[in-house]
């Protein structure tokens, strides 16, 4: 759930999301994401509760992948969340 704009998210790590849509392999229409607003990074990614609730989880001032890292991280030690597929 890396991106959500109107309303509608994509459940794909943003780097992945962008990947596919550049790769032709899903049309980022159905999600209403316009090119402009791809940034081109990594962070952003789908985390899953316990309970099935998913979360689009993302930090601001590191790197993708150091962001993607500490997530991952913060993840595994947390009982009851799991990184979503």
């Amino acid at each position: 759930m890396a991106e959500v704009h109107a309303g509608l998210p994509t459940n794909i790590a943003t780097g992945r999301y962008e990947d596919l849509v550049y790769g032709k392999k899903i049309d980022p229409a159905q999600f209403g994401i316009a090119h402009p607003d791809f940034i081109g990074w990594d962070g952003g990614l789908p985390v899953k509760l316990a309970d099935g609730t998913r979360l689009a989880v993302a930090m601001s001032g590191f790197t993708g992948e150091t962001d993607c890292s500490i997530i991952r991280q913060a993840v595994a030690r947390v009982p009851g969340m799991s990184m979503a597929d």
